[in-house]
């Protein structure tokens, strides 16, 4: 079974340990990535929820690792005070797909 991993602030992470989600609790978005290059590598994370507020300037580096990855899924979660945003999927799913 694979593994649900959370990463961002304390106040995020401890929000969604408290639905039984495995957490990191970090604030660089240089370490953001590194960890979550490292969770696609063990093969053994399914998904991994980032708080959007720690992404920072590695942004397209974590979209990048999106499109690639086959294994996992990394979804940005708007964490608490974060402004309300839409994602186009479509949009998402063409650069997917090479379209």
């Amino acid at each position: 079974m694979k593994r649900i991993v959370v990463i961002g602030d304390e106040e995020f992470v401890v929000g969604f340990s408290l639905a039984g989600c495995e957490g990191y609790i970090e604030n660089k978005s240089e370490r953001v990535l590194r960890l979550v290059k490292e969770l696609i590598e063990k093969g053994d994370v399914g998904l991994i929820l980032l708080d959007e507020r720690v992404i920072g300037e590695k942004k397209k580096e974590i979209q990048e690792l999106k499109m690639k990855s086959t294994s996992t899924i990394i979804y940005e979660v708007p964490g608490p005070g974060s402004a309300k945003k839409t994602e186009d999927y479509r949009k998402l799913i063409r650069q997917i797909l090479g379209f």
